[in-house]
């Protein structure tokens, strides 16, 4: 991913592509060598509201989609997490115009993730995050992060592109 191995890399996809359960499933992992890491693992489900990536994956759905996939009142993992529907549709807006999602502390307290979607025929289909505890969080390292995840990003759906995507459906 060329993060000088500075971060912790996930790559997760809409558990929705298998089933409908309105979660993001994570796929891989790349561990930081830092020795204060965020403890997760391959496998692991977290609604798509509360995390950078299910963010990312449902930046792009409409208002009413959004709607329909949630309560009105999301259960809180932290004091942080977004606690509503509309809560989560403005960030999801914020979400567009930046280009990537953000979580903070709404998973897991002192953890912070950066992610963006990847894309295959005009539609999120994955996501890729990079996640960092918040002591090393900062403006200059979230730029840092979001130049890396867009690098990626166009490598990977290049190879989309050109390869296709398959997930055995």
């Amino acid at each position: 991913l060329g993060t000088g191995g500075k971060f912790s890399v996930f790559f997760a996809v809409d558990y929705n592509i298998f089933q409908s359960r309105n979660m993001v499933l994570y796929i891989a992992k790349k561990e930081s060598p830092q020795p204060i890491r965020l403890m997760s693992s391959v496998g692991k489900q977290l609604p798509l509201y509360c995390t950078g990536l299910g963010r990312a994956l449902l930046a792009y759905k409409s208002e009413e989609e959004i709607r329909s996939l949630f309560p009105k009142v999301l259960t809180a993992y932290t004091p942080h997490t977004l606690s509503t529907v509309d809560d989560l549709i403005k960030e999801l807006e914020l979400t567009r115009q930046r280009g990537y999602a953000l979580e903070h502390e709404e998973t897991n307290l002192m953890v912070n993730c950066i992610a963006v979607s990847l894309d295959y025929n005009n539609a999120p289909i994955a996501a890729l995050s990079v996640s960092m505890p918040t002591f090393r969080i900062s403006e200059e390292k979230e730029k840092e992060v979001v130049q890396i995840l867009w690098k990626a990003k166009h490598r990977i759906e290049a190879h989309f592109q050109v390869y296709g995507v398959d997930f055995g459906n």
